[in-house]
């Protein structure tokens, strides 16, 4: 459109100029609000426009992802100024963008452009649709159509069709999709269909789909009215209005027009649950204009597939007979026979732990014994509470999606809780106790920090609950938070705890328990019986490797390992060296003039090359060494050692990523890091930023003179021959850090043999990426789901309970994870045919062939010996348990004899903090707080002066009230010192141990600690706080 256009408005009638009724907010509203896609490109847009502002598009984002677009394109209406300005604006957004349903709009109410015409039999087809969706959303798989439909579709329709499918099951993503559908001109029903006969749907419906798109003259079948039915949609309008009538009578479309009352019934279970969970859009009827052929008269829009439906409701367990929901039917139906074989302990209510490989469906088992568990208790009167915990966020999203999809109903509510959608001021257990809440998935530290909650009508006890399942349940062991919350269990079942020993049912789910790293049988067999023992578990159940399972199963054997010898010739690694043995040299020079100086130089290098783990290690180990000398005794030269071990590490991390990737990722690595070390003050800074500088232009000289990475060409061969024989495989390539999933990533997107391929490759990392957000993570599992992106380059963040699509391959690059990692990561590959790869260097001083080959061999040997361990007798398990039992709280009860908790002990005497990298004096412990249990806030006033703050360009929302918005560093050094949080309203810099070093006041000793738990001082609890930061004072924020 021309820009003059927008300036006039000249495709809408001058009467709009003399009104005040606003085209976007009243006059095509419904339009608007039916069918407009918020994409983040469009959000952009708009904020880049001044349509909105950056506050209020982040404030959209957050709506899509917690509500929905209904509800988001609600709120942006209110953002929208009413003046004729910002509707320009807003028209241009939408026709300027990139999602071809939005121009449309756009087009056809500024233009009065004719919408897409459909012909008859596209027609009919909507038709055939619309007259049997009742039996088509209980049928379609809307993930399996969309694989075939999604070029029909805009990335924002795929995307919430994902979303449904994952927050409200597949009945809602088909609704979406099928009413999605109708926004695209394009000959989808051809594929539809032919996607619904591929996919052994219905065959008489599928005959009348095929009938209706090849013949127009057929008579559209009937509709089928069922008993009891209950109107689906709001709305009912039976004509359809042209953007002509609105023009012409624009007050027909305001608010108080009785045409727009909504119908007061709305279906029992559906439309409830969507008006509150994000897909009201499709609630009501679309009135898009009606379209024109070419002569200027009306062309039949395509009809509204969710007008007029009606939908049966199903029985729920309060009604009648207390039958299970159609779903839950559904839902037995398709249990499989070595599925209900595997939950047989835990019907008859014994304490169990399920032992079955990934992809063999072990939420469906705990679904089936969670049902079975709350129909018991129904029985009886009694109200069953089911908590389900899982090791982190996006686990808990999903395993509730999930059970929802399988079991929930109405009556039978299933929350998440994680930290993040807690509201203000509300517990866990108000959560739990909320009526019909019957199942709570949470985060396992969400659950230990509620049975340790200090205000005891906040506190969650075991009696609050009936059902205890624990997903990944090899975690119960060592200090993690499953093993933490167990010796809650297990205190109050020995009655340590107080006389109430009641306890709820214990099942533990997880794909291996493993052998523990053991040498022998014995003891590994005893690895198994501690994890047992923690779980209080009476019974240990391995899935049946039968023909059933087989059926279902296909997991890849290991190819390989495939190792390779490193690159012959490799200028680049040599000019590397070069740089790491100048700064090298600089410390022995250091050694040799200071007498209490001994960094072992020389020892290092001689024993161990410069890209190896032990080089790794004494870098960090010297550097702490250092950092605790230069505090005790002030002497510069550490300070100057500290910067030395700073710019060895980047060197050596750059080294690595040479090895393992390109050298030109190297450099890029080493520019980035080379932008924070600038920050620095100091002599021995300015030296070593020139050293770089002096060395920049040889390193890339030295890129041409170096070969081809081996690794990259093995890996390059193996995609190119998948991605050519199977175009739409899905492909997972693990690696060991986030550095090198960024560096893998910029290979696959600059490789010129995968140009053709289509692969629009991604990362995913853990919660840490300063790079990623959580939203954007999921975002891109979501695509993967979709094969938008074939292929997911990941850290070991994968490996464990996340729900992917069965991948085609497998390729591990340098990276040999745990032995359960390694059960874990091949059971990815469950594509019939898929292959799993080890694929490693020689030279990394780590023998990944045998690190491998024992893995592999732990594999099969746990299996055996939990087969040897199931076919023990019931009562020596249980002796063992017992016995491994009273062991541990032997040494428990030792030890809280011996003295007071770890928190008495603690020194209430003065530290101070110091940067951990510069000597900067930062604040006393007494100005340390911990509000609110798990932030620890400075509440010293001049805490400001000695840091810079650095914005995000999104706040990470932890909770509804809290969220971080940036970054603290150490003004002098840019040192990470933790992160700049809104809470509620007030402005907090939370600050991490690990960025520091303690200092006693009195006896100088220094000490750093990782964890807050270890310090050795007390920290004051509070409950409220007053800040007296303002963010508003531009001094403190560095360039973002």
């Amino acid at each position: 459109m021309a820009e003059d256009k927008y300036t006039s408005m000249e495709g809408i009638p001058s009467t709009h100029s003399k009104t005040t009724v606003s085209l976007v907010k009243e006059v095509f509203r419904e339009i608007i609000e039916n069918n407009l896609i918020l994409g983040p490109k469009l959000l952009s847009a708009m904020d880049s426009c001044e349509l909105i502002s950056k506050d209020d598009s982040d404030e959209i984002r957050l709506v899509i992802d917690r509500m929905g677009m209904a509800h988001a394109v609600r709120l942006l209406l209110t953002k929208i100024g009413h003046d004729q300005s910002s509707e320009r604006k807003f028209f241009k957004c939408l026709e300027e963008g990139d999602d071809k349903g939005n121009q449309d709009i756009a087009r056809n109410i500024v233009d009065e452009i004719p919408l897409p015409c459909h012909d008859e039999g596209h027609r009919r087809v909507c038709n055939v649709i619309r007259t049997n969706l009742a039996s088509l959303v209980d049928t379609i798989q809307p993930v399996a159509m969309l694989d075939r439909l999604a070029s029909f579709m805009s990335v924002a329709d795929q995307q919430m069709i994902l979303r449904e499918d994952n927050n409200k099951g597949s009945l809602m993503a088909a609704l979406v999709l099928l009413n999605h559908l109708r926004r695209s001109p394009s000959d989808w029903p051809r594929v539809f269909i032919g996607a619904f006969e591929e996919l052994g749907y219905d065959e008489d419906l599928c005959a009348a789909l095929k009938e209706a798109y090849s013949f127009p003259n057929l008579e559209c079948p009937k509709k089928v009215d069922v008993e009891d039915d209950v109107e689906c949609f709001s709305g009912g309008h039976k004509e359809t209005t042209s953007a002509g009538d609105l023009r012409s009578n624009p007050s027909s479309m305001c608010p108080t027009s009785d045409r727009f009352e909504p119908s007061k019934e709305p279906l029992k279970e559906v439309v409830d649950e969507m008006e509150t969970g994000g897909t009201a859009e499709m609630t009501r009827e679309s009135n898009l204009p009606i379209p024109q052929n070419e002569q200027g008269t009306r062309s039949p829009a395509p009809p509204d597939l969710l007008a007029d439906v009606k939908v049966s409701t199903p029985p729920y367990p309060d009604q009648e007979e207390n039958t299970a929901p159609s779903r839950s039917k559904q839902f037995y139906d398709t249990l499989r026979q070595y599925q209900r074989a595997l939950a047989g302990p835990a019907l008859e209510k014994l304490n169990t732990v399920l032992v079955s490989p990934t992809g063999t469906g072990k939420t469906h088992v705990a679904a089936y014994i969670i049902d079975q568990h709350l129909k018991e208790l129904d029985k009886i009167e009694k109200t069953g509470k089911v908590v389900f915990i899982v090791p982190n966020i996006r686990l808990a999203h999903q395993q509730r999606n999930k059970l929802d999809e399988l079991i929930g109903s109405p009556s039978r509510v299933i929350k998440s809780v994680v930290g993040d959608n807690i509201d203000v001021g509300c517990s866990l257990r108000s959560i739990m106790n909320a009526e019909n809440v019957c199942i709570t998935v949470m985060t396992a530290q969400i659950l230990l920090n509620a049975l340790q909650e200090r205000r005891e009508e906040n506190r969650v006890g075991w009696n609050d609950i009936t059902l205890f399942v624990a997903d990944e349940c090899h975690n119960t062991q060592k200090d993690h938070s499953y093993n933490n919350i167990m010796k809650q269990y297990l205190r109050r079942k020995m009655g340590v705890a107080g006389t109430d020993t009641s306890v709820p049912q214990v099942v533990g789910m997880t794909a291996t328990l493993g052998t523990g790293g053991k040498g022998n049988t014995e003891d590994a067999m005893k690895h198994i019986f501690h994890i047992c023992a923690n779980l209080d578990a009476q019974v240990i159940q391995p899935v049946a490797h039968d023909q059933d399972l087989l059926k279902y199963l296909y997991i890849p054997s290991d190819i390989g390992p495939i190792i390779l010898s490193p690159r012959e010739r490799d200028a680049f690694r040599g000019v590397l060296e070069v740089v790491m043995l100048t700064i090298e040299q600089k410390i022995t020079a250091i050694e040799s003039t200071y007498r209490d100086v001994n960094m072992g130089v020389s020892d290092v290098v001689r024993q161990c090359p410069r890209d190896t783990q032990n080089y790794e290690t004494w870098i960090a180990e010297s550097k702490n060494k250092c950092l605790e000398e230069r505090d005790r005794y002030k002497d510069e030269h550490y300070q100057s050692l500290i910067a030395y071990f700073d710019n060895l590490k980047v060197y050596q991390q750059a080294l690595c990523i040479h090895r393992d990737v390109r050298p030109k990722n190297a450099v890029r690595h080493l520019e980035d890091a080379m932008k924070d070390l600038a920050f620095r003050s100091g002599q021995t800074n300015d030296e070593l930023i020139r050293l770089f500088e002096d060395f920049r232009g040889k390193l890339d000289d030295a890129i041409a003179r170096t070969e081809e990475n081996p690794l990259l060409k093995w890996i390059k061969e193996k995609l190119v021959a998948k991605f050519t024989s199977n175009p739409g495989s899905g492909v997972l390539l693990f690696t060991r850090t986030r550095w090198y999933t960024k560096a893998l990533l910029e290979w696959l997107k600059e490789e010129e043999a995968f140009r053709d391929l289509d692969l629009n490759p991604a990362r995913v990392t853990g919660a840490q990426d300063p790079d990623m957000t959580k939203s954007e993570g999921d975002a891109i599992l979501a695509d993967f789901r979709l094969r938008k992106h074939k292929i997911i380059v990941a850290t070991n963040v994968l490996e464990e309970g996340i729900d992917l699509r069965a991948c085609n391959l497998v390729i591990r690059h340098n990276y040999v994870p745990s032995e359960t990692g390694h059960t874990q990561v091949k059971g990815r590959g469950r594509a019939k045919n898929s292959e799993s790869f080890l694929v490693a260097l020689t030279a990394t001083g780590r023998d990944f062939k045998q690190q491998e080959l024992e893995n592999k061999t732990r594999e099969k040997w746990a299996r055996e010996i939990l087969e040897k361990i199931s076919n023990l007798s019931q009562e020596l398990i249980k002796r063992e348990i017992r016995k491994i039992q009273n062991e541990n709280w032997r040494k428990i009860w030792l030890k809280e004899q011996s003295g007071n908790s770890e928190e008495d002990r603690k020194d209430s005497s003065e530290w101070r903090l110091l940067c951990k990298n510069c000597p900067v004096d930062v604040c006393s412990s007494s100005d340390v707080v911990r509000f609110r249990e798990n932030k620890y806030v400075v509440t010293a006033r001049d805490f400001m002066d000695k840091c810079q703050i650095t914005r995000m360009k999104t706040p990470n929302f932890i909770k509804s009230n809290e969220s971080i918005n940036g970054k603290i560093y150490c003004a002098k050094c840019r040192h990470d010192w933790g992160a700049w949080c809104t809470y509620e309203s007030q402005h907090l810099p939370i600050i991490k141990i690990d960025g520091f070093s303690i200092k006693h006041v009195n006896t100088k000793v220094v000490t750093t600690c990782k964890k807050w738990k270890k310090v050795p001082f007390k920290v004051r609890d509070v409950q409220d706080i007053e800040m007296v930061y303002d963010i508003s004072d531009a001094r403190l924020f560095g360039v973002d």
